[in-house]
């Protein structure tokens, strides 16, 4: 640009690790910090002649060397706090799936899969996995729920991070001695990747939607949101015709009470 005389820009690669001290990462971050050094010295020299440089500063990225580290949360938790957005770098990439102790490996299965596929030519970064709801009903339903996912995740073939289990008693409340779920349903902002209490009053077909998949005899778990369209989208449901329904459908209420 200098020698043809024309103006231009320069973005210069460096890292949040050039403003913070990494333990463990004095090369790393003296790097990162001469980096900055060296965009505003190219600024200053190169600005008389229309060329802008700037620098990137991404927060610290989790590649297999990071890992090697970082992995351990000992030594993760204090950097991750001085970290403004609060995470290691990474695609950004956010699934949801509500489990009710059907078809689990296929939904661990799908899910890791979908986010590996938004995940393609993105930053590395590491698998995290959040369970929330969960809490200590009298059957156990959500317990044996619970300890059946961990097994699907332990066997999943891809490298998974569990940050956050609010399952079991820190989930649990209690109301004339009967035990609630302290958090219903959350919700996650795709943006920062923040995780929080959510309620929705308004459900829309949930209860349809649900007793047809119940007595379609289909437990497989569907992705309701097409990310590629940005579209909420309810696929169709195969199901077998009840034999005999039509008979059933005449039949008085003192039948079906006996």
């Amino acid at each position: 640009m200098v020698e043809r005389g024309q103006g231009g820009a320069i973005v210069n690669i460096s890292s949040v690790a050039s403003t913070i001290g990494l333990a463990d990462h004095a090369v790393y971050c003296s790097t990162k910090g001469a980096v900055d050094s060296l965009t505003q010295v190219m600024a200053l020299e190169l600005g008389v002649k229309k060329i802008r440089v700037n620098c990137v500063n991404p927060t610290v990225v989790m590649t297999d060397m990071g890992r090697k580290v970082w992995s351990d949360p000992a030594k993760a938790n204090p950097v991750l706090a001085r970290i403004p957005l609060g995470h290691f770098a990474g695609s950004g990439a956010v699934c949801m799936l509500h489990f009710d102790g059907y078809s689990m490996n296929q939904g661990v299965e799908s899910m890791v899969q979908l986010i590996l596929e938004l995940s393609q030519h993105k930053l590395e970064g590491r698998l995290e996995f959040h369970v929330v709801g969960g809490f200590m009903d009298d059957n156990h339903i959500s317990e044996k729920i619970s300890m059946a996912l961990f097994r699907h995740l332990s066997q999943c073939k891809e490298d998974i991070y569990l940050v956050t289990a609010c399952i079991g008693d820190v989930n649990t409340t209690y109301k004339n001695g009967v035990p609630f779920p302290v958090i219903y349903g959350v919700a996650v902002d795709v943006q920062t990747g923040a995780i929080y209490n959510a309620s929705f009053p308004d459900h829309g077909p949930d209860e349809p939607l649900r007793s047809t998949r119940v007595f379609s005899g289909n437990s497989d778990n569907y992705s309701v949101y097409n990310y590629s369209k940005g579209l909420l989208e309810i696929g169709p449901f195969a199901y077998s015709q009840l034999p005999d329904l039509d008979a059933l459908l005449m039949m008085p209420d003192s039948f079906y009470r006996q």
